[in-house]
């Protein structure tokens, strides 16, 4: 099982910090992520880098890669909105959250601590 793989880690893989290379490697490695990744990735790197082009070429380059990009689908968002009363993760993160679910993943990589304590786990790089 592959895991799902959170924007946090996109960005961070992409810009200037000290996590950018364990980034880079959980990314080669592969998992899952949607398509709401990706905006979310795109909108962020655009802003740390203030490089619309290179938010442009990292997107592509993700798109291009062995990621499986899950399309956002009715049953992602049905899952999440449904999920919404019992938790308190914002609507991006439960949909996420429901992917990961849906697509059965190992865990999720992130570093966002909103999803601790979720059935399933959550890993940082």
């Amino acid at each position: 099982m592959k895991p799902f793989i959170d924007s946090t880690v996109i960005i961070c893989a992409f810009t200037p910090n000290e996590n950018r290379e364990s980034c880079q490697k959980i990314l080669k490695q592969g998992g899952f992520i949607n398509g709401l990744v990706l905006i979310e990735s795109f909108d962020v790197i655009e802003r740390i880098t203030k490089n619309r082009a290179y938010a442009l070429r990292v997107v592509r380059s993700l798109m291009a890669s062995d990621l499986e990009i899950t399309q956002l689908s009715n049953a992602f968002i049905f899952e999440a909105l449904k999920r919404s009363s019992r938790n308190k993760l914002r609507i991006f993160n439960l949909i996420h959250y429901s992917t990961a679910l849906l697509n059965s993943c190992s865990g999720i990589v992130s570093y966002d601590k909103h999803f601790d304590g979720l059935e399933i786990r959550r890993v940082e790089p």
